[in-house]
């Protein structure tokens, strides 16, 4: 499915319709890889086996979702999104091992994914 998403990801930025800034939420350049992801996945799931709707795509980082369920996930930024995990929190070094050990951490819930991801790999 990445390569797709690649090229789909590419056609909207060189793109002289859809590679232009229209202002979020209209259309924004800046969550290609997310406008991406969101078509491609209809090519690759089986339509009996995708629900695709608030609660599957562009759910937030800080959610309780089960993985498993999530087609794409959205970690928002700034500090004004408060929540289990941060990306900006991350870059100043907020998140460690020592207070996230990975045996704490239940990668089939979002929230606990997106930190595991940024600490340990997976």
């Amino acid at each position: 499915m990445t390569p797709k998403m690649l090229q789909v990801a590419q056609f909207i930025l060189e793109s002289p319709i859809y590679g232009e800034e229209m202002g979020f939420p209209k259309w924004h350049p800046g969550v290609t890889s997310m406008y991406a992801g969101e078509l491609v996945v209809n090519h690759f799931i089986p339509k009996d086996n995708v629900w695709v709707n608030s609660e599957s795509l562009d759910i937030n980082c800080n959610g309780h979702e089960r993985t498993a369920d999530v087609y794409h996930s959205h970690c928002w930024p700034g500090d004004q999104y408060p929540g289990y995990f941060n990306k900006w929190a991350y870059e100043r070094g907020e998140y460690t091992v020592d207070k996230f050990p990975r045996q704490t951490l239940n990668i089939s819930v979002i929230n606990d994914y997106f930190m595991a991801m940024v600490l340990y790999g997976a």
